[in-house]
């Protein structure tokens, strides 16, 4: 798994890319001014994810297999903390002001808070096969997804850590959630066996389903919406886990969030784009 998030930070005056390599157990903090690796740091066993505090200070480093979140200093390009889990860990997010992580624990059935000033779990909101996370820009409401294991995004309050509700979605597998600048949007990947991936487009003060964009390829694993919220980038992978019909073309659509249409296209031929990241200018894509 690679997945990558950014973090700006101004005594650093730069921004900077962090990728997990999973086979390696490291990550990669790329510098995105030149292009290039700057640093690769050891960290647990089978990285997973990475979230970035706001203030780019520090990134927050899931380990499936380590069963830990390690925390990298921005500063230094080294673990400064590990946090135990006790539970395989495989998505993680951060609130909009830094203060907690939220990790996806797949083997607890839960969710652990982690409280960032002391790096400590400080508690846990019980939710079933939690896959991967989107917090609100008001940071008061999570989304999760669930994978293959439970068909929709539950809703969690961060203010009492518990479940609001669940919107269904009418597909077999929910993956990479996505929320818009203004919070009035939820995009999520999701899988349909029979009719392939789609983009689920959920009204998050209804917490309905306004639009099912179709998508190339065998399935989506990663969404990213422009800063602005104008579009969303989706990785259409071609590879995927259920290949019958043999392995399509990969790409990235380009959704128009105004209209939920794809309006580009971009081919990656034979690789297989899995996450997605948008730079903080909206100038580049990561894939």
């Amino acid at each position: 798994a690679l997945l990558l998030f950014f973090g700006a930070n101004a005594t650093l005056a730069q921004t900077r890319a962090y990728v997990t390599n999973a086979q390696s157990n490291s990550v990669s903090v790329i510098d995105t001014a030149t292009f290039s690796v700057i640093a690769t740091i050891p960290v647990g066993s089978s990285p997973a994810d990475v979230a970035v505090t706001p203030n780019g200070r520090f990134a927050y480093v899931a380990n499936f297999f380590g069963q830990s979140v390690s925390v990298i200093s921005a500063a230094s390009n080294t673990v400064v903390a590990t946090v135990p889990l006790g539970t395989s860990a495989r998505g993680i997010a951060m609130n909009p002001n830094g203060s907690f992580a939220y990790v996806m624990g797949s083997t607890s059935a839960n969710i652990s808070v982690i409280d960032t000033a002391t790096n400590t779990v400080v508690s846990a909101i019980p939710v079933s096969f939690p896959s991967k996370l989107a917090i609100a820009p008001s940071g008061n409401l999570g989304y999760v997804t669930h994978g293959a294991f439970i068909k929709g995004v539950t809703v969690i309050n961060t203010a009492t850590n518990s479940v609001v509700t669940h919107i269904p979605i009418p597909v077999d597998v929910t993956d990479a959630p996505a929320v818009t600048p203004d919070g009035a949007f939820l995009y999520v990947t999701c899988q349909s066996f029979s009719t392939g991936p789609k983009l689920a487009v959920i009204d998050t003060a209804t917490n309905t389903i306004v639009a099912l964009v179709p998508l190339p390829g065998n399935f989506a694993p990663g969404v990213a919406i422009t800063p602005n919220g104008a579009f969303a980038y989706v990785a259409a992978n071609g590879g995927g886990v259920c290949c019958e019909g043999g392995r399509l073309p990969s790409s990235v659509s380009v959704i128009d969030t105004a209209t939920n249409t794809e309006v580009a296209n971009v081919p990656f031929g034979s690789l297989s784009p899995f996450a997605v990241a948008v730079t903080p200018d909206g100038a580049f894509v990561y894939v």
